[in-house]
């Protein structure tokens, strides 16, 4: 068994750097990306128009958001104590 481990063990860090050496080959010989040309063409492109704010969010069935508060973790409630038995 111990044989067979250590075979496995070898065997898995070869192919792992032959694949990686492969695929580091493989990309080394891609083809390059194109280079730009030297004169860039000009394309006039209409502006985006602009967006409309918006008055207020509405939710569900219409209803708005008046007053919205965060509660801050630091409140006068005490906080309950969760204890555990442990295992």
């Amino acid at each position: 068994m111990r044989l067979f481990r250590f075979a496995l063990n070898i065997w898995i860090t070869l192919v792992s750097i032959m694949s990686f050496l492969l695929g580091w080959v493989i990309l080394g010989h891609s083809p390059k990306p194109v280079q730009p040309t030297s004169q860039p063409s000009t394309v006039s492109v209409a502006p985006l128009p602009t967006l409309t704010p918006l008055d207020s969010p509405q939710f569900g069935s219409g209803n708005s958001i008046q007053n919205f508060q965060v509660q801050n973790g630091f409140s006068s409630v005490p906080q309950p104590i969760f204890r555990t038995g442990g295992s």
